[in-house]
């Protein structure tokens, strides 16, 4: 049980990314230049996952936590770098 459990937790890491990819997809396509996406939420689950892969990094040192770690950073920061730049760059039509 517990080997499996260490491969689903590892997949959802690997595939994790996969999930950010409909609000990423919205977000370019909002006619209203990202105004109803709160970028105080997601700056703060971009730093708060950056701490995660920071502690995954230099404390805990387990693959699969650095690989689910990373992916929810990065999906974080994609989405806060995108809803910031469509917030204050006149949005592309």
């Amino acid at each position: 049980m517990t080997a499996e459990l260490t491969v689903l937790y590892a997949f959802c890491g690997a595939a994790g990314f996969l999930g950010y990819l409909p609000q990423i997809w919205c977000l370019w396509k909002d006619a209203t230049c990202a105004k109803s996406t709160s970028l105080a939420t997601w700056s703060w689950w971009t730093f708060s996952s950056t701490v995660a892969v920071t502690y995954a990094l230099i404390i805990n040192k387990d693959p699969a936590f650095i690989m689910v770690a990373s992916s929810n950073f990065f999906g974080c920061l994609t989405v806060a770098s995108l809803a910031t730049y469509r917030r204050y760059i006149p949005c592309i039509k």
